[in-house]
């Protein structure tokens, strides 16, 4: 068995699925393209929106521009405003939604952290200690030796 197949599959947050299952589901092409695999990009495009095909000459660069300033124009005019007052609450919670994000990605991230046993960090508490004691010793002595050294030169 390689690793792949007994590690653990990664864990994801809700919206990295999210944008995932968009991008699988945008990625997707359609049969009708699956049949047809000579067509122009444009014309995959036009099948992927349900559109019909352009013809070759009807897709001047000046009216796809026009074309799609309109269709930005119409998915505003769609989005629902975000209203800058309090609505229904006391305080106005969309200031802080860099700060919830944060909070939620910490807190994700700290449930998939491996924790050590109890022995394991008091076994590596104790070699933490004993290593600054001994380095603390070896450092003095050196210190103490050079103060020795230069207090005998003068």
């Amino acid at each position: 068995m390689s690793t792949r197949d007994t590690a653990e599959p990664k864990r994801r947050s809700s919206a990295a699925n999210r944008r995932r299952k968009r991008r699988a589901a945008v990625n997707q092409p359609d049969v009708e393209v699956q049949e047809t695999e000579q067509l122009s990009r444009a014309e995959r495009k036009a099948a992927a929106r349900g559109e019909s095909a352009p013809a070759a000459d009807e897709a001047l660069p000046q009216e796809k521009h026009l074309r799609r300033q309109q269709e930005r124009r119409e998915a505003k005019s769609r989005q629902p405003e975000k209203s800058g007052g309090v609505v229904g609450r006391f305080v106005n919670t969309e200031r802080f939604g860099g700060l919830t994000s944060f909070y939620r990605d910490v807190r994700s991230e700290i449930r998939k952290v491996e924790w050590p046993d109890r022995e394991t960090t008091i076994n590596l508490t104790i070699l933490v200690i004993g290593l600054s004691v001994a380095l603390g010793l070896i450092l003095g002595g050196i210190d103490y030796v050079l103060f020795q050294v230069f207090e005998a030169m003068t």
